[in-house]
């Protein structure tokens, strides 16, 4: 909701900013993001965004990223009830969706 963007505390991403074809893609996505956290967040974190979002914790971004899209390829054979608990991936390669609804 473009009202929410305007908190200093809310970093607003388009999903198609998240959208990548192969992993230098993907390491850019990753790359774009993490400057737009150091920039938005600077206030908090202080200027130097490098203390807290390294190279080396994007480059662990990356690897979850590629771990996921594998548990993906993984599962797309298997029945929709088998899950991938780690990261949330039902048999088909469809992202676990919570449909209950707890009063």
């Amino acid at each position: 909701h473009p009202q929410l963007c305007k908190y200093k505390n809310v970093l607003c991403v388009e999903y198609s900013e998240l959208r990548y074809a192969d992993l230098e893609g993907l390491k850019k996505v990753v790359a774009d993001l993490s400057q737009r956290f150091r920039n938005r967040f600077a206030y908090f974190f202080g200027d130097d965004g490098s203390q807290w979002l390294t190279d080396g914790m994007e480059a662990s971004a990356v690897r979850r990223l590629e771990q996921m899209e594998q548990a993906k390829r993984d599962m797309e054979t298997e029945p929709f009830e088998a899950v991938h608990f780690k990261f949330g991936v039902n048999g088909g390669g469809r992202v676990a969706v919570e449909t209950t609804v707890n009063l």
